[in-house]
């Protein structure tokens, strides 16, 4: 063969050798294709599935939401007519005790006392067997006896089933979202292998080795990162509704919204914790579960709590960062992280915190602008840190947000309780920035410092006051020799007053209470509100306010310091600081007796009493107690003149047996008709047992009843101590 030839066979050979190569990787090229196509079927699938199962936890959520709105209707309703049961009851004995009342006073008439107490017997019957038709029952887990904020608890637990609802809804809008975020990712996937297809087909449509190679490795490359995507996907278990973790929020939930002592706030944080171990990602959770570590960990007890230590705000602080980053960028969880960055900033001396705090304020005005409390955080965060124009800009539009309830600024709020709520807040938390002043280490001199947070609490109360956006005018008033009284159940200021006109005047008394353990000045809204002061005969100024009946529960006032600032027309013209030397006594709230007194907390509630007639408390040696009583009276015996002093001496005589021995009446200890309750034709009296006195205080209602207020104990008790004086002076009526 000649050279030609064999040339000419050689490439033959050759290009036959390289056709079947290609034969070869095409026919492989074929197969990732066709299996390519498999993989983004089974992913177009996936995703189909993934939608469409979003979809199923989307109509389930909305069931959920329904069922919740459902429950928490009727199990209000529910409620609502179970108290109502209870409170005919309460009617029913209030009965059978005028009943009662009546025969006392019928004595000279046998055959008449003889009817009136057989239909006190019929009242207690059809009152037995009303309480039987009821849930609720006075000794009951729900019961006024065992719940200080009854009936709040009550209506708090009939609400479990719709938050554990709420809480179902919330995980099936979770899952939702998650499903919703998994096929996207399938989207995503399917996307990446169309490309893959087209690398593929590219290497079929092209000549040259390297450049078909180089499309294949990429095509391949991506199918291999298509294929473990996949993978890590449809492996990942899916969320499942923890029906446990809903239980245990709504437990939670029912102890959050009853809490008031530190061991009710603990109560709920424990369910909260558990809520969250079962459902790690409960965002919602995370946010509640930081107001009640925060609340709990606080010494106030009432208004908006702005006092705790650092330690707890830590902890407070990391729940809300935890529900930010979790998807819960809402205005409360802004909101919050904006006070509790303040607080602790402030308390650590950290700057940055403090600008952390006014970022997350705005962010949260940004989500909610009618929101007040959003704007106060945001203006005391300035102020702290010495910014004060901008301070006074940011309380301003605080102002406006408390006293108008549209954004035009058209429409006044008019709901002075919940404006002195904001405003007692706004005070507290500028105390709390002159606390740490110090420690801020700021440029601004203390005197400038304190004259300028002055400054801004004369602006604040001012026109919160006066429910203007402008400053009021300006008064010439000036007080004199001001008086702070603590007592139990109320305080009260007196003071002389030169130059007031109570028609242009307005005087603002903002109380404030530091604990024994100074943890700093918080204001007591509840006996904050601005009322028109009592004239004395002497020209001079008292105003005594209750704050039994005003909290919830009801308390009496702790001990500790108190200071009261008088403000008039927004500026502050006296203020006064006073020791409340008096131990810690347990409110008793009486409503059915429209009286509440305070007593000390080992004294027991009689069992014996007789609901909306009498009731009270004694030592558990009964050497000591306090009792109260309330007379409905007939139109008929409203006209005599003493009927006070009477209906004490019907009391005393017809109870004897509930003081340690037969109380006599003792002309010669004296009696008056000084102030109680605010009552008319009031009688004081004193009774002597043989071992002990009963001081007896009573007065005529607006509606005609008769209140009565009992305390008893050794003579050396009255004689040595102020303590019986005090439980008397703790006695108020309350509606």
């Amino acid at each position: 063969m000649s050279a030609a030839a064999r040339q000419t066979a050689d490439r033959a050979a050759r290009e036959t050798d390289s056709g079947a190569r290609a034969d070869r990787l095409s026919g492989a090229v074929a197969i990732v294709i066709a299996f390519t196509t498999l993989v983004a079927a089974v992913a177009g699938f996936l995703q189909a599935d993934s939608a469409n199962l979003a979809g199923d936890h989307r109509d389930q959520a909305e069931q959920l939401a329904l069922q919740a709105l459902a429950s928490a209707q009727s199990s209000r309703e529910t409620a609502q007519v179970e108290l109502e049961t209870f409170e005919r009851w309460l009617e029913h004995r209030t009965q059978a005790g005028n009943a009662l009342l009546a025969s006392l006073y019928a004595s000279s008439d046998p055959v008449r006392q003889n009817e009136l107490l057989l239909e006190q017997e019929r009242w207690e019957t059809v009152a037995e067997a009303t309480l039987k038709q009821s849930a609720l029952d006075p000794q009951s887990e729900f019961g006024p006896e065992r719940d200080p904020t009854f009936p709040q608890r009550y209506f708090a637990a009939a609400t479990e089933k719709s938050l554990r609802l709420n809480a179902l809804q919330d995980a099936a809008n979770e899952e939702a979202s998650r499903l919703d975020e998994r096929a996207a990712g399938y989207t995503a996937i399917l996307a990446m292998l169309a490309v893959a297809l087209y690398l593929f087909g590219l290497t079929l449509a092209v000549t040259g080795r390297w450049r078909r190679l180089g499309f294949l490795s990429v095509g391949a490359g991506m199918l291999g990162v298509a294929l473990l995507w996949i993978a890590q996907t449809a492996i990942a278990p899916p969320y499942q509704t923890e029906d446990d973790a809903a239980a245990e929020y709504a437990q939670a939930r029912v102890a959050s919204a009853t809490a008031y002592d530190a061991a009710g706030y603990e109560a709920a944080e424990a369910h909260y914790s558990r809520a969250i171990q079962l459902r790690p990602t409960f965002a919602r959770a995370y946010t509640e579960r930081a107001g009640v570590i925060f609340q709990g960990a606080s010494p106030q007890r009432s208004g908006f709590v702005s006092i705790a230590p650092p330690e707890a705000l830590a902890r407070a602080r990391a729940d809300l960062q935890k529900a930010l980053s979790l998807g819960l960028e809402n205005a409360p969880t802004l909101g919050s992280l904006g006070f509790y960055s303040f607080a602790e900033g402030v308390q650590s001396a950290n700057i940055s915190l403090l600008n952390e705090s006014a970022d997350f304020s705005r962010r949260a005005i940004a989500l909610d602008a009618r929101e007040p409390i959003y704007r106060y955080n945001l203006a005391v965060a300035l102020a702290a840190a010495a910014r004060f124009e901008e301070a006074r800009s940011a309380y301003q539009e605080a102002v406006l947000a408390t006293i108008y309830v549209d954004p035009a600024k058209n429409e006044l709020r008019q709901e002075p309780y919940i404006e002195e709520q904001w405003l007692a807040g706004a005070l507290t938390d500028l105390e709390i920035v002159m606390r740490h002043r110090d420690a801020l280490q700021l440029a601004t001199s203390r005197q400038d410092y304190e004259a300028q947070i002055q400054s801004l609490k004369e602006h604040i109360v001012g026109r919160v006051v006066a429910e203007s956006p402008d400053a009021p005018q300006v008064s010439p008033a000036v007080f004199a020799n001001i008086t702070p009284q603590i007592f139990p159940a109320e305080l009260q200021w007196q003071s002389t007053v030169q130059n007031y006109d109570p028609a242009r005047d307005t005087i603002s008394a903002q109380w404030y209470h530091n604990d024994p353990e100074s943890n700093g000045w918080a204001v007591i809204p509840e006996v904050s509100l601005t009322e028109k002061p009592e004239v004395e005969a002497d020209g001079s100024l008292f105003q005594l306010t209750p704050y039994t009946g005003r909290v919830v529960p009801p308390d009496c006032l702790p001990s500790g310091s108190y200071r009261v600032e008088l403000y008039v027309n927004g500026r502050l013209g006296a203020q006064a600081t006073v020791e409340a030397d008096f131990r810690d006594y347990d409110a008793f709230m009486a409503r059915d007796l429209t009286l509440a007194f305070c007593r000390p907390s080992d004294w027991i509630r009689r069992e014996d009493r007789l609901p909306g007639l009498f009731d009270g408390y004694q030592s558990p040696d009964g050497l000591y107690g306090a009792y109260a009583a309330r007379y409905s009276l007939p139109g008929s015996l409203r006209q005599i003149e003493d009927i006070s002093a009477q209906i004490e001496e019907l009391t005393l005589t017809a109870f004897a047996e509930w003081f340690p021995g037969t109380p006599v009446y003792g002309e010669d200890l004296g009696t008056t008709d000084d102030y109680f309750m605010g009552l008319d034709r009031r009688a004081w009296r004193w009774y002597d047992y043989g071992s002990g006195y009963v001081r007896v205080a009573a007065g005529v209602t607006a509606d005609g009843a008769v209140l009565v207020g009992m305390v008893y104990g050794p003579y050396e008790w009255f004689d040595g101590s102020t303590e019986p004086y005090r439980i008397l002076s703790s006695m108020i009526k309350v509606e």
